[in-house]
């Protein structure tokens, strides 16, 4: 109690004179064959106490806790599922209106579809929800509770042969909202208590399979050609009076290139018309692995996209003729050394633009003798993202192992810029530096670990984990961090010697 060991302690003493708790609880059981119940519930006194008191040395990037509460049943072939669900956010730094709001409770029937080839499928859905939040500081739309009601019907005939599928969809549903907590701002912003929405999507996704056998470097391969095309239709829905309370919008990627809906959740569904286009080469191997694999991808619109994120927002917007380019490789160039690469490419920037919107890549290495060295590298250029990282895990022998890992800002900020980060230690990421030994009984590890939080601040620690083989862990779990930061570690075996 009492805890002075933080800068908030003169500034926030009334938060600082009661007790510092956390309190969690993990349950989960099968008490049918189809049924089963889980908990999933954490709360903590303040706002800093995962990072003052983390119990397994991980970098806290959790923005909110949950409490959650759920019975499911799930037979294959139809789902039911009730669930509440609330949030304590621990992020300081997000505003009260960008909180997640509470489902108190949700209710979900679900008939899924058996995905059959050359036959007929269908899978319906009803969602009932009861959205709610804390509406202190809070006013206007983001003050709003409600009540959603949604239903939808997915029709679709998969027609796959050797050479080729033809896969015509057609998505229906209907939703209907009832709110609560309107304001004098709502009403004034066209708000009203009741709002329902009838929308359909129709596609139509086809692709061909070409294949020729191939020699490259005294081995034989079956390298594949498939080219992809796929035409949507969702026509303009007016959904600008209805607040965000679970939906967001996905990321540009070449497997979003396929996805008819630009949103996820039911809060919106985008307008489109639009076909993309897709092609993939594979190169299999005398076993039908996969060794190489490169895909290329774009949208073409015929029409703007009106539909947008935000409520209240006026429901117009140019899009351009086509998307960013988007690709993906992945290349596993040995029996233990792979890499991939994914890459989004704005062909038509300006001068003063950057190309590259987006990119991540990747090389990793893993012997059976738990070896492993990866790097990456991440680029996002609407948000000044710019990041290499390097980790390694090096056995000596079968008794010690060294490992490591850093992630460093690469970013071409100004002189000035760069200076402020680099007097404050942020140019450097994260970073773990530490060894390991082990017998037949126990094993230790020690770590030397840094990260930078939330509000830019660094944290330093020290930590010591003991496994007694066979009955459990003492002191902070360093093993989860490098399985967070350690590509590969996971696979790691833990041998008794």
């Amino acid at each position: 109690g009492n805890d002075e060991a933080s800068d908030k302690a003169d500034t926030d003493a009334e938060q600082r004179e009661k007790e510092r708790w956390s309190q969690a609880l993990k349950h989960s059981k099968r008490f049918a064959q189809h049924w089963s119940h889980t908990i999933d519930y954490s709360k903590v006194s303040d706002e800093d106490y995962e990072d003052d008191f983390s119990r397994t040395g991980f970098i806290n990037r959790t923005s909110h806790l949950k409490q959650n509460t759920e019975v499911n049943f799930n037979n294959g072939q139809w789902q039911f599922l009730t669930r509440a669900e609330s949030y304590q956010t621990i992020d300081e730094n997000i505003a009260d209106a960008n909180k997640p709001f509470h489902r108190l409770p949700q209710v979900l029937l679900k008939r899924l579809s058996d995905n059959q080839y050359n036959q007929f499928n269908y899978e319906f859905s009803l969602d009932a929800t009861r959205f709610t939040r804390d509406h202190e500081n809070l006013s206007g739309v983001s003050n709003m509770d409600g009540e959603r009601a949604h239903s939808g019907l997915t029709l679709s005939y998969p027609l796959y042969v050797a050479y080729g599928f033809f896969k015509p969809k057609l998505e229906m549903s209907h939703t209907q909202y009832s709110f609560q907590n309107l304001d004098s701002t709502a009403v004034t912003n066209g708000y009203k208590d009741e709002v329902s929405r009838s929308i359909y999507t129709a596609s139509v996704d086809a692709g061909l399979f070409f294949d020729r056998d191939v020699n490259l470097f005294g081995q034989g391969f079956i390298q594949t050609l498939e080219p992809r095309i796929m035409l949507a239709y969702t026509p303009f829905e007016d959904q600008s009076q209805i607040p965000i309370f679970d939906t967001t919008q996905t990321s540009f990627s070449y497997s979003q290139i396929f996805n008819a809906n630009r949103f996820t959740g039911l809060d919106r569904i985008g307008d489109t018309q639009q076909i993309s286009l897709g092609l993939t080469s594979r190169f299999l191997n005398e076993l039908g692995q996969e060794v190489f694999r490169a895909s290329i991808g774009q949208i073409h619109y015929l029409d703007d996209q009106q539909v947008l994120l935000a409520p209240g927002s006026s429901n117009t917007t140019e899009t351009e003729d086509s998307s960013s380019l988007a690709g993906e490789v992945e290349w596993q160039v040995t029996e233990y050394l792979r890499s991939k690469l994914d890459i989004q490419y704005k062909a038509d920037a300006e001068a003063n633009e950057e190309p590259v919107e987006k990119a991540s890549a990747q090389i990793a290495y893993k012997n059976p003798d738990d070896m492993i060295f990866n790097m990456n590298f991440s680029q996002v250029e609407a948000s000044r993202q710019k990041q290499v990282g390097i980790g390694f895990f090096a056995p000596v022998n079968d008794r010690w192992a060294f490992f490591g890992q850093k992630k460093h800002d690469i970013y071409p900020y100004s002189d000035a810029d760069k200076q402020i980060k680099e007097d404050e230690n942020l140019l450097n990421i994260e970073g773990i530096l530490g060894f390991e030994y082990q017998n037949c009984c126990w094993r230790a590890q020690v770590t030397y670990e840094e990260h930078t939080l939330s509000d830019s601040t660094k944290d330093y620690q020290l930590m010591l984990q003991v496994h007694l083989k066979g009955l459990g862990i003492l002191g902070g779990n360093s093993d989860d961090i490098l399985r967070e930061r350690i590509y590969g570690y996971e696979q790691r075996q833990i041998h008794d010697y």
